[in-house]
């Protein structure tokens, strides 16, 4: 049985259409059992935690209020306790700095240029990181984000560069027995598709197969 992952996806700005061939890609065909959903509080409804989040939104339906300490604090203790978290682009949107996701991923999104531009994927000048093993720089239209994050307590091991400047684009920690991992491209279809060996390396390293 493969393991699970819960893709938490769909909002006005990344609906689930731009993001299912490549979940397919990552997941599906490689033997992942797939669960979807707009909110992530279906998380704290499972009998089980799956093996995986991966958050391409900030998981909250319209009209759903934020996420209460408490139970962003449950979501904590999963990844605590060995479930793996991948946050990629919009998932890092929405997260409050004093609050306990973001005590679990370490960075979130503060702001992106008006307009989608060429940005390039590149390794961290001076890093090794498990998941950046092969890597090929990727350059393509996308919405760059600027995040605010630990670098003290993180591994960042992307950078991203545009006109607006050079970010860094992913970086890694373990939280007791889990590990999470960032990505902060992926508006579109078009760096998507070449992010798919970045974003399958990413998913096994956070669910220690790499």
């Amino acid at each position: 049985m493969g393991k699970r992952v819960l893709v938490i996806w769909n909002d006005l700005y990344h609906p689930a259409d731009r993001y299912g061939f490549l979940m397919d890609q990552v997941f599906t065909q490689n033997g992942w059992q797939v669960e979807t959903d707009e909110s992530i509080r279906r998380l704290l409804l499972v009998k089980e935690p799956p093996d995986l989040v991966v958050s391409l939104t900030a998981g909250r339906k319209d009209g759903e209020p934020p996420l209460k300490g408490q139970e962003q604090l449950k979501m904590v203790k999963m990844v605590e306790n060995g479930m793996g978290w991948l946050f990629i682009h919009a998932g890092l949107a929405g997260i409050e700095l004093d609050a306990h996701l973001y005590e679990l991923s370490l960075g979130r999104f503060v702001s992106h240029p008006p307009e989608p531009t060429l940005v390039t994927g590149s390794a961290m000048p001076g890093t090794v990181h498990p998941i950046m093993q092969n890597f090929t720089p990727f350059t393509d239209y996308d919405e760059q984000y600027f995040c605010q994050i630990d670098l003290i307590k993180t591994h960042p091991f992307l950078c991203t560069l545009s006109n607006h400047g050079t970010e860094i684009g992913g970086w890694s920690r373990e939280v007791g027995s889990g590990r999470v991992a960032c990505l902060t491209p992926g508006h579109t279809e078009a760096i998507l598709a070449k992010m798919i060996p970045l974003i399958e390396h990413a998913a096994a390293w956070c669910v220690h197969e790499l």
